[in-house]
Formats: structure tokens, sequence, C-alpha cells
């Protein structure tokens, strides 16, 4: 979140990608901070300009958000 809010996306997406790997391959694969995380990357990616990756993640988030409350 630190270097996101620098503005340095490349390696907020960096970082959270990692995040995201670990998320996955644990039992918290429908959580809400897994929906937060793709949200974070989402955002990132559209700050960059990569509106497709944005809105791909941004999906992702929403999907996994509504998995984990139902």
């Amino acid at each position: 979140v630190a270097h996101h809010a620098m503005e340095n996306y490349p390696r907020a997406i960096e970082l959270y990608r990692d995040a995201q790997r670990s998320f996955e391959q644990s039992k918290q694969r429908n959580s809400i901070s897994l929906a937060a995380l793709y949200n974070n990357i989402g955002m990132a990616h559209f700050a960059l300009g990569d509106v497709t990756k944005a809105r791909t993640c941004c999906e992702k988030a929403l999907a996994t958000q509504l998995t984990a409350i139902n």
C-alpha cells in the first residue's frame, strides 16, 4: 500500500501480486481481503492507464467479494 500511496504503481502491483499468490494458496481464496487486494491491483493498473487490466481486476474483486458474503 505504501508504494501505491507514493505512486510507485509498478512496484505496488508486484507486491500486490506476491500477496495475491499467498492468498490463493491459502484457505482464504474467497475472502473480503482478497477482494480488496484485487481492487488495489485494479486501481494501480488504472493509474498506469491500463483500463483493460484495471477492469479485469475490479471485476474479479467484485466476484470474489460476492462469493465471500454468500
